[in-house]
């Protein structure tokens, strides 16, 4: 039943609504006789619905669940004086592809087993995913950024023989910025006579990885320019071209997921091992020498950037910090082996650009993305790709002139000699003390005569295409292809070689390598996946033994 009250001679139906606490809305749907909410309504009836009688029944405010705990950047982070009271079962020494493979497995196998595990990386928090995944960064930045001194470290610079090597201080190393270009390492560079494991042992680690990365041949497919050029290719000589195999997630976003992360990097494999299991990570921690007591690891002896030294307590470790700087440490840590620092080898690299007549394709031309791997005739393996010097274009940047650019580059396999060394320098040394490291190598007649033959090649490529040089084919300083390898290689002997099958230095319980230092040979791929396959390998390895 209606309430019904008598309008005073100050009244409107809006004050009746304020001091009664009832909707607006409500009360004028009950009141059709009343039109104007604000009008004067002296001596009339207005009628105040049952349900809105008493005042509104408002509830508790309810504030959200406060987490346990905060972090301060995108990934947690733990101070190096926390992680010096703890002794780790595994402590990985290097955030790149290797550490992060391991990392990502170890946390794997050893999901919900209270083991204690570790990381440190020598570098901070630079970017939370690929470079690429991140527009503001498009081709043009991309360089200016990369290139910058104070984001990658030139250290070919100080390097008379090797001037073109550079590394990433910074959590996920190189691939944050690396092409992402992931071809297995051909199977005849696994001979019965050299590598103390065969192309069969790695092939699961393989798939699993191509799989969790999103390998693909499909990033270019169906785009004119790379069908047309294929095409070319396929039939004048290069019958093995094909798409070339990038880890990029090329899925839709449907059902509401999220696809910020299109390029892989390591930074992807520290997400799935924080979902996996908890680790300590510790950032701007340099390892510089590993402890070893009576042939057992027992720690790492660390500094800050402030040069503040640590001892990190750990049962095994895994140096993954390059091919430069692991057989430093190692170095510095007095570790016998007349291999270590030895066999360093690299890719030679050609490159050039060209450009194509954009009416040779189809309107919808998309870019260019081909790759001629290797044969086990024919050590080297070209790539083909375009616009802005990369697979792909950001939406924005599609070119209106007639011209298409596109660059071809050429890797070719050089011969591993023990003369090619990382070292010591003799009087240099670095802010915290320690020696810097010194380069010694050259390429010889084997390796000039093959590059000469890729010259060749990649100027019949050109031809065969269609495409117009627009500057000489040039052969890159020694390490710009970022492939430096060998220095910590795996083998039998431990007179030629400074790990065993699974990783472990000789004579040294407990550590291991995993990065590019322990490949034995460089093929013509590109190394990650095959040095992730590795640290996967030498993680099941740790996790089974202990």
């Amino acid at each position: 039943m209606l309430k019904i009250i008598i309008a005073k001679s100050t009244d409107t139906l809006r004050k009746i609504a304020h001091s009664q606490n009832i909707d607006m809305h409500s009360l004028l749907r009950v009141n059709a006789h009343i039109d104007d909410p604000d009008g004067d309504i002296t001596n009339m009836k207005v009628y105040i619905p049952p349900e809105l009688n008493n005042h509104f029944k408002i509830p508790p405010f309810g504030y959200p669940k406060m987490p346990e705990e905060f972090i301060n950047h995108w990934i947690p982070t733990t101070s190096i004086e926390k992680m010096v009271l703890e002794e780790y079962d595994v402590l990985i020494v290097g955030s790149g592809a290797g550490g992060s493979a391991a990392l990502y497995r170890v946390c794997e196998q050893w999901s919900k087993k209270g083991k204690k595990i570790g990381m440190i990386e020598a570098g901070g928090l630079l970017l939370p995913t690929h470079a690429h995944n991140i527009s503001t960064l498009e081709n043009e930045r991309f360089p200016k950024y990369f290139l910058n001194p104070n984001i990658s470290t030139p250290v070919g610079w100080e390097l008379p023989e090797f001037p073109g090597a550079r590394i990433v201080y910074a959590l996920g190393g190189r691939t944050l910025f690396w092409s992402a270009v992931t071809p297995r390492m051909h199977k005849i560079e696994f001979p019965i006579n050299d590598w103390p494991i065969s192309y069969d042992d790695l092939i699961g680690y393989y798939n699993k990885l191509e799989r969790v990365m999103g390998v693909t041949n499909d990033f270019t497919k169906d785009a004119s320019i790379t069908d047309i050029t294929l095409k070319r290719l396929r039939e004048n000589g290069f019958p093995q071209a094909t798409g070339v195999p990038i880890a990029t997630d090329i899925s839709k976003t449907k059902f509401g997921t999220i696809k910020s992360d299109v390029y892989f990097s390591s930074i992807d494999f520290l997400a799935r091992s924080l979902e996996l299991n908890p680790f300590d990570l510790s950032i701007n921690t340099k390892g510089v020498r590993v402890i070893v007591n009576n042939d057992k690891i027992s720690g790492i002896e660390v500094v800050t950037p402030e040069g503040q030294p640590y001892i990190i307590r750990a049962k095994n470790i895994i140096l993954s910090a390059s091919a430069l700087e692991t057989p430093r440490i190692l170095l510095n840590s007095g570790i016998e082996g007349k291999a270590i620092g030895h066999y360093l080898v690299n890719h030679s690299f050609l490159e050039v650009n060209g450009s194509f007549n954009r009416f040779d394709f189809l309107e919808n031309f998309g870019n260019l993305g081909i790759l001629v791997p290797q044969t086990r005739e024919i050590p080297f393996q070209l790539q083909l790709y375009g616009l802005g010097g990369f697979f792909f274009y950001y939406k924005n940047q599609l070119p209106e002139q007639d011209r298409i650019p596109f660059f071809v580059q050429g890797f070719g396999k050089v011969e591993a000699r023990y003369e090619n060394k990382v070292m010591l320098h003799s009087t240099k040394k670095d802010r915290f003390g320690y020696p810097t490291i010194d380069v010694n190598f050259s390429y010889s007649q084997k390796d000039y005569r093959l590059i000469s033959y890729i010259h060749n090649q990649m100027e019949y490529a050109l031809k065969i295409i269609n495409g117009k040089k627009d500057e000489e084919i040039s052969l890159r300083p020694p390490g710009l292809d970022y492939h430096e390898m060998g220095t910590c290689r795996m083998g039998d002997d431990p007179e030629t070689s400074v790990t065993n099958k699974y990783g472990q230095v000789h004579h040294v319980r407990g550590l291991f390598v995993a990065d590019n230092s322990v490949l034995r040979n460089t093929g013509a791929a590109n190394p990650v996946i095959t040095t992730m396959a590795l640290a996967l390998r030498t993680a099941d390895y740790i996790t089974q033994t202990n």
